[in-house]
């Protein structure tokens, strides 16, 4: 070889499935932190979902055998419409900031430490979630009336279609209001865990040129 002619030797880099793992887990945390409000918006989503997949039991339950139970139904509709009003108005309580004169949209982040939010889609997420609960509350306190009168004290009613298919919905009914509990303290809590997340070391290492490569032969 010249005098001047150096070889170097740079190995291919292979990612192991441990290491892949953890940068999409950075990947992952990163996205948390530009829009922490969105760990709430999944759970709502997972909400209304639970919600309108138990629609059929409710509706099953007040046709079939609590007609005349008056407002359960009321309560059911403002249940359902509800569910998807909510995330509508959610999605609409963090609006996309831009810089003035500018087309870029700001993450939380680079806004700076207060979460800009839209106070009015934020009472309304609010008010639809807490009548939500009240609703759910009063269709079990309703329904489970009509089911003491009409099964619990007849037990040769208790093991029916109609008497397990009422339990069903007061079992669905109470998982709900839970449910919307835990969301309510998920969306105030915000400002909270938020603050937790961005404390949360994402930075991404890099290798130092000793490391990613082999040392240069220089030969004579």
């Amino acid at each position: 070889m010249s005098e001047n002619e150096k070889t170097v030797a740079v190995p291919e880099k292979t990612k192991s499935s441990a290491g892949g793992f953890k940068e999409w887990g950075r990947k992952k945390i990163v996205n948390i932190k530009r829009k922490p409000q969105n760990i709430a918006l999944l759970y709502f989503a997972i909400v209304t979902v639970y919600n309108l997949l138990t629609l059929t039991v409710y509706s099953e339950a007040i046709i079939m055998y609590a007609k005349d139970v008056e407002w359960v139904g009321l309560m059911v509709f403002i249940n359902t419409l509800f569910s998807i009003l909510m995330l509508v108005a959610y999605m609409n309580t963090f609006p996309k900031l831009k810089k003035p004169g500018s087309k870029t949209v700001l993450t939380l982040t680079e806004s700076g430490i207060k979460l800009h939010i839209n106070i009015i889609m934020l009472v309304v997420t609010i008010v639809m979630i807490v009548c939500m609960i009240v609703c759910e509350g009063v269709y079990y306190n309703l329904m489970n009336a009509n089911y003491i009168e009409q099964y619990v004290n007849k037990p040769d009613m208790a093991g029916t279609e109609a008497a397990i298919l009422i339990k069903n919905s007061l079992t669905f009914s109470v998982t709900h209001i839970i449910l919307l509990g835990v969301g309510l303290v998920l969306l105030l809590t915000l400002p909270l865990y938020r603050k937790l997340i961005m404390k949360i070391n994402t930075r991404k290492e890099l290798e130092s040129t000793a490391e990613s490569m082999k040392a240069i032969e220089i030969e004579d």
